[in-house]
């Protein structure tokens, strides 16, 4: 006979073992904390999930809410919440809500919730599943979740919905009608606990589970609440951290970065907050900028996790490129000088005109040839008018009109007061373009100084004469005569000069022999020759 104590262990491992094959049925949820509304989510979810035998999983967000803000209370009091109420199991998304936007972490949320073997997902909504599916078809048939706009009610379920079906519908949407959010708001609920000293009041006492109002009284007790942020940290950061170490933080633009710098010292989160008033962040920027000083996180690091969801195709492919013109604004808006969006919108007007490029404003960049993204990263890097420019083979991948396009571009920003640094291999534009020149073999300066003077200190004081009328003669201790073409009766001759400066004497010389002089010419050396002649010499 089977004890009571094995008949419940054996129950155990098959309940394990089912759950282990069962599909998921999923929450998505901050949970901060567990209300009567999230009852309602977590009881129609339970239903669902004992009707089809799945396993009821909740994921909660950990570190940081979607809405980039640290949380009131700790993950595992609301863990604990959501089990109480008839959760299975609890799954977190950790490092996301510090790094990226809603557009770009829902679709991570998404995918790792399909990995997990989920097949349904459920949410509360004001609106029907079809309201929310007629609304995310534009969303869908675009491919771009990014600029949801803000009047559409259930914005963020509507973008949820839309990026399931743009990974191929794999989870079946439910929805629960959503309780007054008026009143049953996690936001209010933690703001009536603080204004009452940590107490929860009867009329919240009302909007909350029996089993939440006791997790929390318990957290409260143990000082474990509104958990905050590391403040000291950020205003360190804020007041000590260089020009070059901001501008590494993600979502700090060139504006924002001038204000923080303009306004030390922070010591209160309102001095903070005003930084960001001033450069017209909103709250959930803010949010997100604040808690990228906070962890340190910076462009490189976002961008990196970007990409490798961008790589496994989980964040879509028209998501990850903006219009031309987008693109080209958050190049001018985070330079240094901190140009607003107003002036580089000017600025990129003037310059998509200059350039006769008026028909691309609305073009994406995969659409653009070599040329053409070539033209736009060339305006993105002059649009907020720099005092230096680095500029390293400018002309490359350029026919030879639009090549002159840029030249002449480079010159009248050099003309404005512009200081110009070139790197180039093409010695016609170094003669054509440049004041100044340093001629690199192999890491080691070889010369430097003005062209001309270059040009004229490797010069032999040869000069090309072409004349008619006879055949000139070398005059001893005057010039020499190197070589001699004659075309027709007219020539073209190479003469050495014996001395410096001495073009007048040549040329009294070269008429005393009867010869009609056409043109007479100092014989420069070019670049290209001056510099293979360098090159030889150093090997």
């Amino acid at each position: 006979m089977v004890s009571d104590k094995w008949c419940n262990e054996i129950n155990l491992l098959i309940s394990k073992f089912l759950f282990l094959v069962f599909n998921l049925i999923c929450i998505s949820a901050d949970f901060d904390p567990v209300h009567k509304g999230h009852e309602k989510l977590i009881s129609e979810a339970r239903k669902i999930a004992d009707n089809e035998s799945k396993k009821l999983v909740v994921y909660l967000n950990k570190g940081f809410s979607a809405n980039h803000a640290p949380f009131f209370t700790s993950f595992e009091a609301r863990s604990e919440m959501a089990l109480a109420l008839g959760a299975d199991e609890i799954k977190s998304f950790e490092g996301l809500h510090h790094r990226l936007v809603l557009s770009y972490s829902v679709p991570i949320r998404l995918q790792k919730m399909i990995d997990d073997g989920a097949t349904d997902y459920i949410t509360s909504a004001s609106i029907s599943l079809d309201e929310i599916a007629k609304k995310a078809q534009k969303f869908v048939k675009e491919g771009n979740f990014v600029g949801m706009p803000k009047n559409y009610t259930n914005r963020n379920e509507i973008r949820w919905y839309a990026l399931n079906e743009f990974l191929g519908s794999k989870l079946k949407f439910h929805i629960v009608k959503e309780l007054n959010k008026d009143k049953y708001s996690g936001r209010l609920i933690r703001q009536s606990i603080i204004d009452n000293d940590y107490t929860i009041t009867k009329e919240i006492k009302k909007l909350l589970p029996k089993s939440t109002v006791e997790i929390l009284e318990n957290e409260i007790s143990k000082n474990n609440i509104n958990l905050g942020r590391n403040w000291d940290d950020i205003y360190k950061r804020m007041n000590t951290y260089s020009r070059g170490n901001l501008t590494k933080i993600a979502y700090l633009n060139g504006e924002t970065i001038n204000q923080i710098i303009k306004k030390r010292v922070y010591s209160n989160p309102e001095s903070v907050w005003a930084a960001f008033r001033r450069s017209n962040y909103g709250p959930v920027m803010t949010r997100l900028a604040i808690s990228s000083i906070e962890e340190d996180v910076t462009k490189k690091e976002v961008m990196d996790l970007m990409k490798s969801y961008e790589a496994k195709g989980v964040i879509p492919k028209m998501q990850k490129v903006s219009k031309v013109i987008e693109r080209a604004w958050y190049v001018a808006s985070k330079t240094h000088e901190g140009m607003s969006a107003k002036e580089a919108r000017m600025e990129l007007v003037q310059w998509f005109r200059r350039f006769g490029i008026e028909s691309w404003w609305n073009k994406k960049v995969e659409e653009l040839s070599k040329g053409m993204a070539q033209k736009v990263q060339f305006i993105t890097t002059v649009v907020h008018k720099p005092s230096l420019l680095i500029l390293d083979e400018p002309f490359s991948g350029f026919d030879p009109v639009n090549a002159q396009i840029i030249r002449e571009e480079i010159l009248r920003l050099r003309d404005e007061g512009a200081t110009i640094i070139l790197s180039t291999h093409n010695m016609e534009s170094v003669e054509e373009l440049c004041d100044n020149i340093a001629l690199i073999n192999k890491s080691k300066v070889v010369i430097t100084g003005g062209v001309d003077e270059i040009r004229r200190q490797y010069g032999n004081n040869n000069v090309e004469l072409v004349y008619t009328g006879g055949q000139l003669q070398s005059a001893p201790g005057i010039f020499t005569v190197l070589s001699d073409q004659d075309d027709a009766g007219r020539h073209t001759a190479v003469l050495s000069l014996e001395g410096t400066n001495e073009g007048n004497k040549a040329l009294k010389e070269i008429i005393s022999q009867g010869v009609t002089v056409n043109s007479f010419k100092e014989l420069v050396p070019r670049m290209n020759d001056i510099f293979i002649k360098l090159v030889t010499e150093e090997e």
